[in-house]
């Protein structure tokens, strides 16, 4: 099992799936980032070359099967250093954390989602044994900020995983960044005949630059880093990836996936509970909501039950089967960040075994999604207690008039 690194060479194109062509007006646009089969298919085609380059499984006496047995998990955003290893890994800012701006431009207070146990009278429309609503204890007066890190450090979610509790005025670079920097070019089509620009045929290509500068000037080298159980023919080196067939750089790196903190450990198998963070999106059947067996994770002796849920607007993807000349069945996904409340209740030693299988391993309903790399999953601690929700007190001055 390795992790491998692609890093972009030029601004790289995820292509959202609308038409595209070099005629006058078109416009391709990338995703903010790939989807886990667009990796997959990129390490998989990668793994089955034949001598000459083209893929072609049958010259490894494999099957399409076997090319699509090969499991992935990722992507994940990563920083590089000097050297082209990964200097720190990034993952999808969780959306159990609000954040809201300060005086401070560079500076968030971020405040916590939790579930909410309703006070006396109040009620929503909700059959009764639906999950418990998720949101703020607390009511803050403000808009969240729409500036906030999009990825984090992996040192920052460690802490938010790990702690309970609010941020107070907290810096953004320690946080994280946008991740990939959206660019846009104008292009012009060529007469073939005359190799002169053919007038009326202005195009647009807006891809994703893999580089940037932190707040204090210093370059950043970002990548895609991929987790691959096997996958040992996959050849180190340029190669095309993605829309316009953009270059990038596959490379091995010893580096390991980042272990569950031994805090995070300890608090779920002691609390029975914990928050289940997606890190790539996620295919589940229901829609925004796991199957009780995608979450048991296999386990015998475990029950868990769904508490609450923070999950961000669903994403669609589809793709084109090479194998059958077809377009793929469109699935809507829980997006990468979502969080789940979750209550384990079995023993100790069946919710450290479910954490070693859960732990940034794919927990998609489908086998195949899993295997393409779809909801790999954090896990948070959390006291498995829903929190009293505090109504607002009616403005001073409000009251008066």
């Amino acid at each position: 099992m390795t992790v491998w690194t692609i890093e972009p060479r030029d601004p790289i194109i995820f292509r959202d799936g609308r038409p595209f062509g070099a005629w006058g007006g078109a416009r391709a646009a990338s995703l903010p980032f790939p989807f886990p089969s667009t990796i997959a298919g990129g390490v998989r085609t990668r793994a089955f070359l034949n001598a000459k380059g083209h893929f072609d499984p049958a010259a490894q006496g494999r099957s399409l099967d076997d090319v699509r047995a090969l499991a992935v998990r990722g992507p994940f955003l990563v920083e590089l250093d000097e050297a082209d290893h990964i200097r720190e890994w990034l993952f999808p800012a969780p959306l159990d954390a609000v954040a809201w701006a300060t005086v401070r431009q560079d500076r968030f207070d971020i405040k916590r989602l939790t579930p909410l146990q309703l006070p006396p009278g109040v009620t929503v429309n909700q059959p009764a044994d639906a999950p418990h609503p998720v949101g703020l204890a607390t009511p803050v007066k403000g808009k969240p900020s729409g500036d906030a890190p999009r990825y984090w450090r992996w040192a920052a979610l460690e802490r938010w995983l790990t702690q309970a509790g609010d941020w107070s005025a907290v810096a953004a670079d320690e946080v994280g960044h946008h991740g990939p920097v959206p660019e846009q070019r104008t292009h012009v089509g060529l007469d073939p005949t005359t190799l002169t620009a053919d007038e009326g045929r202005l195009f647009q290509t807006r891809g994703l630059i893999f580089t940037g500068r932190t707040g204090d000037g210093e370059r950043r080298r970002l990548a895609l880093a991929v987790h691959v159980a096997g996958g040992e023919g996959i050849r180190p080196g340029p190669a095309p990836l993605g829309g316009e067939r953009r270059l990038v750089h596959w490379r091995a790196d010893k580096q390991a996936l980042p272990a569950c903190p031994k805090a995070v450990s300890e608090a779920v198998v002691n609390a029975g509970a914990c928050r289940l963070v997606l890190a790539t999106p996620g295919y589940f059947a229901a829609g925004w909501r796991p199957a009780t067996e995608t979450l048991a994770a296999g386990v015998t002796g475990l029950t868990v039950t769904l508490v609450g849920a923070a999950v961000g607007r669903a994403v669609v993807v589809s793709g084109w089967d090479f194998e059958r000349n077809q377009a793929k069945p469109t699935r809507r996904l829980a997006p990468a960040g979502s969080v789940y409340f979750l209550r384990l209740e079995g023993s100790p030693e069946a919710r450290r075994a479910w954490l070693d299988k859960i732990w940034l391993q794919p927990i998609s309903d489908d086998e195949q999604a899993r295997r393409d790399g779809f909801g790999c999953a954090l896990v948070g601690a959390w006291d498995g207690q829903p929190t009293l929700m505090q109504e607002e007190q009616p403005d001073a001055t409000h009251a008066k008039l």
